[in-house]
């Protein structure tokens, strides 16, 4: 539809719960562009997930490579990973190019890609309760 970001969508629901998606605001990139991610809570309480995804956030970008799925902008936060809590509703994730960054990069590379997030319902990192969910794919290039 015109006018209209195309957004794609992967979806993680827990047992008797509303869904947890993540949509980013394009189907397609440029190689330096910026990729505009949320994550919606349709859960009716919080979700945690840990930092030190990509660019420092809380997802993590996949690029695909000879078939499996390799992490793209690892974090260079240089502390502890800690849980971070989700309320109900949308948070945005801004994911650019060198931006807090292991080997900063001016540009992702060409190919496949997806945003992978994992949460849990509990703040308890040690129950082995987290999810993994994924986006739609989307190109760069």
């Amino acid at each position: 539809m015109e006018g209209h970001p195309i957004v794609n969508s992967g979806i993680g629901t827990g047992a008797g719960s509303a869904p947890v998606t993540i949509t980013c605001d394009r189907d397609q990139y440029a190689l330096g562009d910026t990729i505009q991610v949320t994550i919606l809570n349709g859960k009716p309480s919080s979700i945690f997930v840990t930092d030190h995804g990509t660019n420092c956030t809380l997802v993590h970008l996949q690029r695909s490579v000879n078939g499996s799925w390799q992490l793209e902008g690892q974090c260079a936060m240089m502390k502890a990973t800690r849980l971070v809590e989700v309320v109900p509703g949308a948070l945005a994730q801004t994911l650019a190019p060198g931006r807090g960054q292991i080997k900063p990069l001016m540009a992702w590379p060409a190919g496949t890609y997806r945003i992978a997030l994992t949460y849990s319902d509990t703040r308890d990192l040690a129950s082995g309760q987290f999810q993994p969910i994924t986006s739609a794919t989307f190109t760069i290039g």
